[in-house]
C-alpha cells in the first residue's frame, strides 16, 4: 500500500513538471497539488501530514487566483482536520472559520453544513460538548435541507458520540440508529462500519460485553468486505480492548497483535501507537512492568513522530501509573505532569481530568491528603464543566476516599452516595462495583456488618459479571475483613486467600500487602505467632515495596500489638513508635480543624498501649513524653494555624524529657499529666483500664503512679481529684511565705479567696487562702484538691486578682481525653 501511493506520488510529480506555468493550466497544477496533499494525508506520518499541509497550501494560492470557491472550502477543511489530528486544535479552528466564512458568503450549504460539522468535532475533542451539540445541531438542519443523506448520517453519528460522553446512553443509541438508517439506505459501508463500531463501544461501557463484541465482528465483517485494511485494524484493537475488560489477557493479546501486525502493513502509525499503548496496558495489568514500559515506550515514540500530542499525552500519564505500582511516585508524578503540560497545551479538558485524578491519587498515597483533595476538586470542576459524568463519579469517589482516610466517615460516604448516583445514571457497571465496595468498607468500619456485607456482595456480584479481577479480589478482602469483626476467623481466611490469589494474579501489590496484613491480623487473633509474624513480614515488605505510608504504619501498629502480647516489649516499643512517626510524618495544616483532629482519631490508640509498653520497662520518662506527644499534637498544630500564616507555619519539633522539666522549673511549677490506658492487656491478658499520673518538679524530678481500674464506667474527675491526693502526701510540702522585696499589701486579701500566682499556666488550678499573718505579711496557700495545705514562697509571685470560689473552676482540666478503638487495618 505505501510502495503504490510513492508510485502514485512519483507520477503526480512527473505530469506536474510537464505542465508549462501558463495561466489555463492553474487549474489543473492545482488539481495534481490537491491529489499529492491527498496522497500524503493517507500514509499517515508526521512528516507526510506536514508535507500534505504543504502541498494543500500551494493548492489553494492557486484556487484563491482561480476564484474556485469550493474547493477553497474543501482544502481549508482538509488542513483543518490534519491540523485537528494532530492535536492543534487553535490552528484547526482557525482554518474551519475560515471555511465557514466562504461557505457563507458564496451560499454554499453544503460546504457551510460539512465545516460546521468539523467545527462541532473539535468542541468535542476539546471537552466542550454543549458547543459541540450546538455545532452539530446547525450542521444537521443545513444537511437535511440539502438533502445530503450522507453528511446527515455523519452528523447524527456524531451527535450520538456525544450524548454517549455525557452519559446520556439511551439518547446516544436513539442517534446512532437514526445514522445507521441512513448509511445503509446510501450503501455507505464505511459509515455504517463506523456507527456500529461506536453502538459496541457504548455496550462496552454499559458492561454488555457480549453485545459489545457482536457490533464490533459486524464491524470486521465490513471493513474486510471493503478491504478497509486500516478499520479492520482499528476494530481487532477494539474487540482485544473488550477481552481485557473481560479479564481474558491472553485473548486480548492476540487480538492486539492482530491489530499491530496490520497497520504496520498499512503504515497506519496513529494506529501502531494505540495499539502498543493497549498492549502496554495488559501487561501493566498483568505485573510485569518492565514489558509494559517497552510498549508504552515504543507507542511514545510513535505518537511523538505523527505529532498526535492527545496519544503522548495518554501515554505518558499511563507510564506515570506504572512508575505509581512500583512505588517510584517522584518519576510517576514527573510523567503525570509532563502529560498535564500537553492536555492544557492542545486544551483537552477530559484529559486534564484524567491527570489530575492520577496527580490526586498518588498525593493521597504519599500522605499529602491536602494536595490530594486540591486535585481531585480541579479534576471535578473540569467533569462538571464538560458535563462527563463518568469522570463526575469517578472523581467523586476519589474525594470520598480520601475524607475516609482522614476519618470523616460520615463525609465519605456523602460522597460515595453521590458518585454512585451518577455513575448508576450512566448504567458503567465497572465504577458502580468500586463504589459498592468502597461503601462497604466504610460501614465495616463504622461497625455495621451487616450494612458492609450487603455493599459487598452487591460489589462482587457487578465485578464478576464485568470481569473485573482486580475489584473482584478488592470486594473478596472487605467481605474477609468482615467475617473478621464478626468472629467468624475460618471464613475470613477463606475469603483472605481468594483475594490474595486474585491480588498475584493481577500483580495489585498495594492491595496485596493489604491482604497479608489481614491474614496475619488472622493469625494473631488465633494466637498462632510465629504464622502472623510471617504474614506481616510479608505485607511489611510489599507495602514499603510500593511506598505505601498508611500502610506501613498500620502494619507496624499491628506489629506492635502483637509483640505486646508476646510480652516483648522492646520489640512493641519499636514497632509503635516507627507506625507513629509514620502517621505524624503526614502534612495535614492545610486542613480544617475538624478533619486534623479526625485523621489523629484513626491512630490514637498507640499512644496509651506505647507508654503501657514503656511504664513496664520503667521507662517512665519515655511514656510521660509520649503521652504529652499524643494529647499535645493536635492542640499544638491549631496553636500554629491560629498564630502563623499557612505556608509560614514552623515545624513541630518533638518533645522530650528535658523540655518538659524545663518547664517545670522555670515556671516554678509542678507539671501533671493523666493518661488514661482504656482496654489495654493486661498481665493475665485480659483488656484493662488504668490511669497514668505522671508528676515532674520544679527540681527536674519525675514521679509516676498508676491507677487500675475495675469500673469500665470510669468518673475521671473523681479519679484525678483522688490522684493527686496520692501523688502529693508527702511531708515537708508546708511552707511559709516572706514578704517579697516589692512588699506585699495583705489587706487587699481575704481567708477563702483565690488566688494565682506568678509564672502559672492560664489552665493551672487556683490557690486558696487559708490564712494571713498581717504583721509579717505573709498567707498562707492551699490547692483545695490537696489533703495538706502547700504554702509557696510569695517573693517571687505577685498574686492575681482574686477570683471567687467556684467548684467548676477546674473543670476543663478534668475532662477525659477521647478514648479510641484499636487500629484496625483498612482497604483504601
Amino acid at each position: 500500500m505505501v510502495a503504490s501511493s510513492q508510485a502514485a506520488e512519483n507520477y503526480q510529480y512527473e505530469l506536474l513538471a510537464k505542465i508549462p506555468c501558463l495561466s489555463e493550466l492553474i487549474r489543473l497544477k492545482a488539481e495534481i497539488l490537491f491529489n499529492l496533499a491527498k496522497l500524503l494525508e493517507q500514509e499517515g506520518s508526521l512528516q507526510s501530514l506536514l508535507k500534505a499541509i504543504e502541498y494543500f497550501e500551494k493548492s489553494l494560492i492557486l484556487c484563491y487566483e482561480l476564484n474556485y470557491e469550493r474547493r477553497k472550502i474543501i482544502i481549508l477543511n482538509d488542513i483543518g482536520l490534519i491540523y485537528s489530528r494532530l492535536g492543534d486544535k487553535s490552528k484547526a479552528l482557525d482554518y474551519f472559520e475560515q471555511a465557514f466564512v466562504i461557505s457563507k458568503q458564496t451560499n454554499d450549504l453544503v460546504g457551510e453544513g460539512a465545516t460546521l460539522n468539523n467545527i462541532g468535532s473539535v468542541y468535542s475533542d476539546l471537552g466542550d460538548r454543549q458547543k459541540a451539540l450546538d455545532y452539530y445541531q446547525q450542521a444537521l438542519i443545513i444537511r437535511k435541507q440539502v438533502g445530503d443523506l450522507s453528511g446527515e448520517g455523519a452528523t447524527l453519528n456524531n451527535i450520538g458520540s456525544v450524548y454517549s460522553n455525557l452519559g446520556d446512553r439511551q439518547k446516544a443509541l436513539d442517534y446512532y440508529q437514526q445514522a445507521l438508517i441512513i448509511r445503509k439506505q446510501v450503501g455507505d459501508l464505511s459509515g455504517e462500519g463506523t456507527t456500529l463500531h461506536n453502538i459496541g463501544h457504548l455496550y462496552s461501557n454499559l458492561g454488555d460485553k457480549d453485545k459489545a463484541l457482536d457490533y464490533y465482528h459486524q464491524v470486521l465483517d465490513i471493513t474486510r468486505q471493503v478491504g478497509n485494511l486500516s478499520g479492520e485494524g482499528t476494530t481487532l484493537n477494539n474487540i482485544g480492548n473488550i477481552y481485557s475488560n473481560l479479564g481474558d489477557k491472553d485473548k486480548a493479546l492476540d487480538y492486539y497483535h492482530q491489530a499491530l501486525d496490520i497497520t504496520r502493513q498499512v503504515g497506519n502509525l496513529s494506529g501502531e501507537g494505540k495499539t502498543l499503548n493497549n498492549i502496554g496496558n495488559i501487561y501493566s495489568n498483568l505485573g510485569d512492568k518492565d514489558k509494559a514500559l517497552d510498549y508504552y515506550h515504543q507507542a511514545l515514540d510513535i505518537t511523538r513522530q505523527v505529532g498526535n500530542l492527545s496519544g503522548e499525552g495518554t501515554t505518558l500519564n499511563n507510564i506515570g501509573i506504572v512508575y505509581f505500582d512500583l512505588g517510584n511516585k517522584q518519576k510517576a508524578l514527573e510523567y503525570y505532569h509532563q502529560a498535564l503540560v500537553i492536555a492544557k497545551q492542545v486544551g483537552d479538558l477530559p484529559d486534564q481530568g484524567t491527570t489530575y485524578n492520577s496527580i490526586g491519587g498518588l498525593y493521597s498515597e504519599l500522605g499529602d491528603k491536602q494536595k490530594a483533595l486540591y486535585y481531585y476538586h480541579q479534576a471535578l470542576v473540569i467533569s462538571r464543566q464538560v458535563e462527563d459524568l463518568l469522570d463526575e463519579g469517578t472523581t467523586l469517589n476519589n474525594i470520598g476516599s480520601v475524607y475516609s482516610d482522614l476519618g470523616d466517615n460520615q463525609k465519605a460516604l456523602d460522597y460515595y452516595h453521590k458518585a454512585l448516583d451518577i455513575t448508576r445514571q450512566t448504567e458503567y457497571l465497572s465504577g458502580e462495583g468500586t463504589i459498592l465496595n468502597n461503601i462497604g468498607g466504610l460501614y465495616s468500619d463504622l461497625g455495621d456488618n451487616q450494612k458492609a456485607l450487603d455493599y459487598y456482595h452487591q460489589a462482587l456480584d457487578i465485578t464478576r459479571q464485568v470481569g473485573n479481577l482486580s475489584g473482584e479480589g478488592t470486594t473478596l478482602n472487605g467481605i474477609g475483613k468482615v467475617c473478621f469483626y464478626l468472629g467468624d476467623k475460618e471464613k475470613a481466611l477463606e475469603y483472605y486467600r481468594q483475594a490474595l490469589v486474585i491480588a498475584k494474579q493481577v500483580r495489585n501489590l498495594p492491595g496485596e500487602g493489604t491482604i497479608l496484613n489481614g491474614i496475619g491480623l488472622i493469625y494473631s487473633e488465633l494466637g498462632d505467632t510465629e504464622k502472623a509474624l510471617y504474614y506481616y513480614n510479608q505485607a511489611l515488605d510489599v507495602t514499603r515495596q510500593v511506598k505505601n505510608l498508611s500502610g506501613e504504619a498500620i502494619i507496624l501498629n499491628n506489629l506492635g500489638h502483637l509483640e505486646f502480647k508476646n510480652k516483648q516489649y522492646i520489640k512493641t516499643s519499636k514497632y509503635l513508635l516507627q507506625s507513629l512517626d509514620l502517621f505524624e510524618s503526614v502534612d495535614i495544616k492545610k486542613l480544617s480543624d475538624e478533619l486534623q483532629i479526625s485523621y489523629f482519631d484513626t491512630y490514637a490508640d498507640n499512644y496509651p498501649l506505647l507508654q503501657k509498653a514503656l511504664v513496664i520497662q520503667n521507662e517512665q520518662a519515655e511514656a510521660i513524653v509520649v503521652a504529652e506527644r499524643g494529647r499535645a499534637r493536635i492542640l499544638l498544630e491549631l496553636l500554629n494555624m491560629r498564630f502563623f500564616s499557612i505556608d509560614n507555619t514552623p515545624a513541630l519539633k518533638k518533645l522530650d524529657i528535658i523540655q518538659l522539666q524545663a518547664v517545670a522549673k522555670n515556671s516554678n511549677s509542678a507539671l501533671i499529666t493523666y493518661s488514661l490506658i482504656e482496654s489495654q492487656p493486661g498481665a493475665n491478658g485480659e483488656d484493662e483500664n488504668e490511669i497514668y499520673i505522671y508528676l515532674i518538679s520544679p527540681d527536674r524530678s519525675l514521679e509516676f503512679r498508676s491507677i487500675n481500674l475495675s469500673d469500665t464506667k470510669i468518673d475521671l474527675t473523681t479519679l484525678v481529684q483522688s490522684a493527686r491526693n496520692i501523688v502529693t502526701q508527702r511531708p515537708g510540702d508546708q511552707k511559709e511565705g516572706n514578704r517579697s522585696a516589692t512588699g506585699i499589701e495583705t489587706n487587699q486579701f481575704a481567708v477563702g479567696e483565690y488566688v494565682k500566682l506568678k509564672g502559672e499556666f492560664p489552665t493551672d488550678e487556683p490557690w486558696q487562702i487559708t490564712a494571713i499573718d498581717r504583721e509579717r505579711g505573709s498567707v498562707t496557700l492551699d490547692q483545695t484538691l490537696r489533703e495538706a495545705p502547700w504554702k509557696m514562697s510569695v517573693s517571687t509571685a505577685l498574686p492575681a486578682k482574686p477570683i471567687r470560689p467556684c467548684n467548676n473552676s477546674i473543670k476543663s482540666l478534668l475532662n477525659p481525653l477521647p478514648t479510641y478503638c484499636p487500629a484496625i487495618p483498612r482497604k483504601k
